[in-house]
């Protein structure tokens, strides 16, 4: 039978079994279990600029909330583009009189359009690039824009009442911050118009479950470039084709520390790496539950709470999700397990008597509100193997009968059907006969097409009435037919709209209660975070750092870089000395001795502190910074027309401009980019600038220049204020260290001997040497060029022309270019099913 697009059955054809179970699961079991495929939060971004003042609103569409800050703004913008990096935001919006020093610079890597032409090219919304949208600035107005945020549906605030509305939002936002309040008018301005596509919908229908202010002054900063040169984050494309346009996490810190079993909890452990805290007791306190659950006594809990933890769903998302009417029953599975995986975790905290604050607190999570919502799923929903959700039999009478009805049509149908077939036992060409049932069309008399005859005589049948044809079957209706449709009625949609009714009262009954089940999220996310830090701490062997109230502290105890550590055998770990009245470190030393890997790793320790994460080290002690500053690499770009040098200028202005005394700067050879005096006046001027300041920045720096240190010796008051490490080496065929040898003899010795032996150990004092030439030679440059890159040096020791023509030529190997010609005439002419490779081997072997 051609049914395909039916749901009904033909005689003794048993009902497809989602069908006896429940009709509607047809229609809600293609989606996925609660959690979103996005790869990318489809974020919006509203920002508004004025007085030198910033107000900025952000929507995550994926969990419905919507973040907020104000900030003083300088030149830069380091404001915006701080939160522009950190949200990667599909769409911007702006108010259209705004200043054009403002509009350059958050367009940069933007695309411009306007109400007329938005999303008009479809390709766009598979790139990962920001939209730029030009808003009429009557969007922004202050007073409008307090209206709409009073008409948005809050999860957290059940009232509709304006004034209990307002009260409740003056807890959360500052009224008074007015560039940001107009910045949330035209964002919700902006979703009103081209969120909520139905031209019904209004702000009464967005959904919002959380607005969340975001304290910038209560973060450690890093720029986008700061966090790619420390390597915390690593995105690489991935592997699979299917997967064209995403990205993965490659080999960095935050890799190292995500064991999170939730993709909440993801999120929330990427946000603490890109906003590490300011603020000592959140540090403390997430370092006092790292530590606790780090604890041999504590790992049959932590591993239990981890298990539970995997079962635990993003209700943010799904509140969302139902709200809008979307694959409701399936999400119910998501988030009935939630619940019953939360009870577990709240009964596994409260049976260890908690006394730290973040798990007591567990006890005010799962008020009665949720259980009951929790016992009614139990009451009214059943769950198969399959994930399936059916109403269960006594919740609902009616229903009860309906389906009891539609589940015995095969049966009535079956009897009926060989009653009207004796009626027709007298038409020869009718080989079979069907009753069926259609939902909407309803009982239909179904006989097959007869292709000897044609359907002009086919379709008129006494006592039928023909409907429609299909390619094999013709449909008729009669009294029988009739008289079925009468005592069945619209079965299957009477039953859909009972299932409907009694989904949507319970879905509103979740909606109400959304404050509570974010709670419980939010908890989730967090201790999810906890436990992926506390296991850490075996894995790479760490330690509780100790978080200094005064300013400029970093003393470190055999300190290591992580990242560094899973790529050798045996890491040799530094200290940190600290040295109150000698803020700038500068560390010298040959290339390759791990000047570079040091500085990163007291930067690195630093940040993971102020994350509350324990650290690489034996022992640590670390003051609390406002803004880590580095000038490590240079990021060059076919979009931006500035030279490496240019670049690490930038860098070096924004750090002079914008740094406080609790900043921190990493500095790695500054100056290499131009002509060597310059380098070395650049960098000797931007020291001399740090020491003329009131309270000098803690500032690490690498260089090769050694003609730098000179400078420095001349002036006794700089020297006091330096502290001066070297990386220590060994000379080969010595048991003597660097300081026994002159600098001119120096390489001499390492080239002859093509030995370099580093200890990549940190020590005070000042190299005399880089070592470039040992360096080139570990790189695999030819010894000719090394040669005569010596014989250069030695003239500019002397002060000698260097005179080209008295050089020894350069010698050119014969054999090796023959060698290599009979190669290449070799396989010209080798045919593999005829020649011996023997002959290879003889050219390879000479």
């Amino acid at each position: 039978m051609d049914n395909d697009k039916a749901i009904g059955w033909i005689d003794n054809e048993v009902p497809p079994p989602t069908l006896l179970v429940s009709p509607i699961n047809n229609r809600i079991n293609n989606g996925d279990n609660g959690e979103s495929n996005q790869q990318r939060n489809e974020i919006i971004l509203s920002v508004f600029y004025q007085d030198l003042k910033i107000g900025i609103a952000y929507y995550n569409r994926l969990e419905s909330n919507i973040y907020l800050c104000q900030s003083w703004e300088d030149d830069n913008f380091s404001c915006l583009h701080l939160i522009k990096q950190q949200t990667n935001p599909k769409v911007i919006i702006i108010p259209s009189r705004m200043p054009q020093r403002f509009v350059d610079s958050i367009q940069r890597n933007s695309n411009c359009f306007g109400p007329e032409n938005i999303n008009s090219d479809e390709e766009k919304k598979n790139e990962l690039v920001t939209d730029f949208y030009f808003a009429r600035f009557s969007d922004f107005t202050y007073e409008s824009s307090k209206n709409r945020l009073l008409n948005i549906k809050l999860s957290t605030c059940n009232s509709n009442n304006s004034l209990v509305k307002l009260k409740f939002l003056q807890n959360i936002i500052d009224f008074d911050n007015i560039e940001m309040i107009r910045a949330i008018g035209g964002l919700l301005s902006y979703l009103s118009k081209h969120v909520l596509l139905d031209e019904f919908d209004s702000l009464e229908n967005l959904l919002i479950n959380e607005i969340c202010p975001i304290p910038l002054d209560q973060y450690l900063l890093l720029e986008n470039n700061d966090l790619y040169s420390l390597q915390i984050f690593s995105n690489k494309n991935h592997p699979s084709f299917y997967s064209k346009g995403n990205s993965k996490e490659g080999l960095s810190l935050f890799a190292l520390f995500d064991k999170t079993k939730t993709s909440m909890g993801k999120k929330l452990l990427k946000t603490w790496f890109m906003r590490p805290s300011r603020n000592r007791n959140i540090i403390e306190e997430r370092q006092s539950l790292i530590e606790y659950f780090s604890l041999q006594e504590n790992q049959s809990i932590k591993s239990e709470l981890q298990d539970y933890l995997k079962n635990i769903k993003d209700l943010r998302i799904i509140i969302n999700r139902i709200f809008s009417s979307q694959n409701p029953l399936k999400d119910f599975i998501s988030i009935y397990k939630t619940f019953h995986f939360f009870v577990k975790i709240k009964l596994l905290i409260n049976s260890k008597n908690p006394t730290l604050p973040f798990l007591k607190n567990v006890k005010d999570l799962y008020p009665n509100e949720l259980v009951n919502i929790y016992q009614k799923f139990e009451n009214i929903f059943c769950f198969d193997q399959d994930d399936r959700v059916s109403i269960k039999e006594g919740f609902n009478d009616k229903l009860d009968h309906l389906r009891n009805v539609y589940l015995s049509m095969d049966q009535i149908l079956t009897q009926h059907g060989k009653q009207e077939r004796v009626k027709l036992q007298n038409i020869s060409w009718v080989s079979s006969f069907h009753l069926v049932y259609y939902p909407q069309l309803g009982c239909l008399i179904c006989i097959p097409v007869d292709n000897t005859l044609s359907i002009s005589k086919q379709i008129n049948i006494p006592t039928l009435k023909f409907t429609f044809k299909t390619t094999n079957y013709l449909y008729f209706q009669n009294e029988k037919t009739k008289e079925l449709d009468d005592f069945f009625g619209d079965i299957h949609n009477d039953i859909l709209d009972i299932h409907s009714k009694i989904e949507r009262d319970f879905i509103d009954e979740i909606i109400a209660n959304g404050k509570s089940i974010i709670d419980i999220i939010n908890f989730s996310s967090q201790l999810d975070c906890v436990l992926s830090l506390s296991s850490a701490i075996k894995s790479y062997d760490l330690v509780r750092p100790t978080i200094s109230s005064e300013v400029q502290v970093i003393d470190i105890k055999d300190g290591r870089h992580l990242i560094q550590e899973q790529v050798t055998d045996n890491f040799i770990p530094n200290d940190t000395i600290n040295h109150s009245n000698k803020p700038i470190i500068i560390v010298s030393g040959p290339n390759q001795s791990g000047k570079s890997i040091y500085i990163k790793q007291v930067a690195l320790i630093v940040f993971l502190a102020q994350i509350g994460s324990f650290v690489p080290a034996s022992k640590a002690t670390i003051s609390i910074f406002d803004k880590i500053y580095t000038r490590i690499t240079s990021r060059e770009s076919n979009s931006v027309s500035e030279s490496s040098f240019m670049i690490d200028c930038k860098q070096i202005s924004l750090m002079t401009r914008f740094s406080t005394n609790k900043s921190l700067f990493i500095i790695d050879e500054y100056g290499k980019g131009t002509n060597p005096l310059d380098g070395i006046s650049l960098l000797y001027g931007f020291i001399v600038f740090l020491l003329s300041k009131e309270t000098t920045t803690k500032t690490f720096i690498c260089t090769h220049f050694y003609e730098f240190f000179e400078l420095l010796a001349n002036s006794k008051e700089l020297l006091e204020k330096v502290l001066f490490n070297t990386m220590d080496y060994l000379l080969p065929n010595n048991n003597q260290n660097n300081q026994h040898f002159q600098i001119d003899n120096l390489e001499k010795i390492f080239y002859k001997s093509n030995e370099f032996i580093p200890f990549y150990k940190l020590k005070e004092g000042v190299s005399n040497s880089s070592f470039g030439m040992i360096c080139a030679k570990n790189a695999g440059i030819s010894s000719d060029i090394i040669e005569r890159a010596y014989e250069i040096m030695e003239h500019q020791k002397q002060f000698k022309t260097i005179e080209c023509s008295k050089f020894k030529p350069i010698p050119l190997n014969q054999n090796q270019i023959e060698k290599y010609n009979n190669l290449l005439d070799f396989f010209e002419q080798f045919d593999p099913n005829k020649d011996n490779i023997q002959h290879l081997f003889n050219i390879l072997n000479k």
